[in-house]
């Protein structure tokens, strides 16, 4: 059976997995490159990239921040300056929260060391894919 070369290649951002014979050959933009032996991986995972409500608390905290400024201390260039940088300090932490909300992470953990990968939850399928081939490939050997 010929398997399809898209379903051996997967890239995500600046880093590139892909499928080689018996190895998964991970590389990255840093030049740095990983081959693990299909047979050695312990486990595949694809979960949601963790501690994002801190984003959301650190928005809250600025939007707080931004009306005690805003309407209980005096005018003052100080506590306008105040104001507009509590006010964009919120706008930024919940912009990133909602960003990075989206994002899910694909494990592969070996004896030796865990592969992390971030992706966007639009390349949710090409993800899945790729962990359904590298799985068949693992239970094959």
């Amino acid at each position: 059976m010929k398997e399809n070369k898209d379903q051996n290649f997967l890239r995500l951002g600046n880093k590139n997995l892909y499928i080689h014979g018996d190895f998964l050959r991970y590389k990255n933009e840093d030049s740095e490159n990983i081959e693990i032996l299909i047979t050695k991986i312990v486990s595949i995972s694809i979960e949601k990239l963790e501690g994002q409500y801190k984003n959301l608390i650190w928005a809250m905290l600025g939007f707080i921040l931004f009306v005690i400024s805003w309407y209980f201390l005096e005018n003052t260039l100080l506590s306008n300056i105040l104001c507009v940088l509590s006010l964009l300090g919120g706008t930024v932490y919940l912009l990133s929260y909602f960003i990075f909300s989206n994002y899910l992470k694909l494990i592969i953990k070996t004896s030796r060391l865990d592969l992390y990968l971030e992706f966007p939850s639009q390349k949710k399928y090409s993800v899945n894919k790729f962990k359904n081939l590298l799985l068949e490939k693992l239970h094959r050997t």
